[in-house]
């Protein structure tokens, strides 16, 4: 679900595909490639200060509202160029109507444990989540203390719900959430990132077999790469 990436529309300045095996630094779900969401750098704007706000709406129900705002000061002192950004992002529509002959009518959700499958709750009606809804919001702090020293710190967390096709087939999407830590440093030719990436599955189950998708999980990345040139 590209709606779960907690990253504002206004604030993309490119997107990059990585293709091949990329898991080694993305995790086992980038064995294929990765996409790259490069977002701007408030310290590349012309003005000291820059607000956005964005209103958008279609058809099938879709509204995205953002708003983002983001400036930019220098220490004359220590000629140090800081600047800042915060974003938000609120977006709904109506999903294409499909019905999967598989997925029963009413259905038992459940969990799979290694003593079998344990019943949670009562028999509901299998219905489509076809009302897609996303809230995220995101922030940025860069350094930049010389033409070849810098340090960004940015964040940001996404809540969203949906059908959600996953590894399993596709499931009830009902607040899924994810959020985002990242660091990195870069002087001349040295270059130092770490990260953390949280997920939460929230209420989401398979439509075809009533199997609650647990996912409350951590992964925490860091790396160092020295670029050489001749």
């Amino acid at each position: 679900m590209q709606q779960l990436i907690p990253v504002n529309y206004e604030d993309i300045d490119r997107i990059e595909v990585l293709k091949g095996p990329t898991s080694a630094l993305y995790g086992p779900n980038a064995a294929n490639g990765a996409i790259h969401f490069i977002t701007r750098s408030p310290l590349d704007m012309k003005k000291p200060f820059e607000t956005a706000v964005s209103l958008t709406y279609g058809e099938r129900g879709v509204f995205i509202g953002t708003v983002r705002h983001a400036g930019k000061i220098r220490d004359k002192e220590k000629g140090v160029k800081i600047g800042y950004k915060v974003s938000a992002q609120y977006m709904q529509g109506n999903d294409w109507v499909y019905k999967d002959p598989v997925e029963p009518d009413t259905i038992q959700k459940g969990s799979q444990t290694a003593d079998g499958r344990v019943p949670v709750g009562d028999s509901i009606a299998n219905n489509r989540n076809m009302n897609l809804q996303n809230i995220a919001f995101d922030a940025r702090l860069d350094f930049r203390f010389s033409e070849n020293t810098s340090l960004v710190l940015s964040g940001g967390r996404s809540t969203a719900s949906g059908v959600e096709l996953t590894g399993a087939w596709r499931g009830a999407g009902y607040r899924l959430d994810i959020g985002l830590l990242q660091a990195r440093f870069r002087h001349k030719n040295l270059f130092v990132q770490g990260y953390i990436n949280t997920n939460n599955a929230g209420d989401t189950y398979l439509l075809r077999s009533g199997d609650l998708i647990v996912d409350r999980s951590k992964f925490i990345v860091g790396y160092r790469h020295s670029i050489h040139t001749r």
